[in-house]
């Protein structure tokens, strides 16, 4: 069994998910494992999604992700840089907290380098589309990917499906 301050560290160093430190605390066989496999983050990732099944994001692609992320910085640049008013920002976010999709990132390099360009704060990303949700809530450029229980015109933001919100 680990100690305490070591089990500490390798939860901030590696940003173990939630779901999956409780665990990783308590398993001295896991602790094992996740010291072995410390210096690679493709095992790591394959650990945490036996402990945490569907409750981390599936690891996009880099591919997928840079392409994402360079369309939706784009679009936001062409747009002037706008973000949506706050209350819009509170009610687009507000729908992402209560929604099953709204994970921890996976430890993939990707997702950490994203994270350090965006920014200290909540880093939970959408499974459905590999976004970090906060930052995109933000963005008057960008919609929600899921849609609303209500009906397959309108997302879980409430607005129409694809629609970008104008400044």
């Amino acid at each position: 069994m680990l100690q305490q301050q070591t089990i500490d560290l390798l939860i901030s160093e590696l940003n173990l998910p939630d779901c999956f430190t409780e665990r990783f605390r308590q398993d001295s066989q896991l602790q094992y494992y996740v010291t072995s496999a410390r210096s690679n983050p493709e095992w790591i990732a394959q650990i945490i999604a036996r402990v945490c099944g569907d409750e981390i994001a599936p690891d996009h692609s880099v591919s997928h992700l840079a392409k994402t992320f360079a369309s939706a910085m784009g679009r936001w640049a062409w747009s002037g840089f706008g973000s949506v008013p706050k209350a819009v920002f509170d009610r687009r976010w507000a729908a992402c907290q209560s929604c099953l999709h709204l994970v921890p990132p996976p430890s993939s390099p990707a997702y950490v380098l994203i994270n350090k360009v965006v920014g200290k704060h909540d880093d939970r990303v959408c499974k459905m589309c590999g976004c970090n949700a906060m930052t995109k809530a933000k963005l008057s450029t960008e919609s929600c990917p899921v849609e609303s229980s209500i009906g397959p015109e309108s997302n879980r933001w409430g607005e129409p499906m694809g629609q970008r919100t104008k400044r």
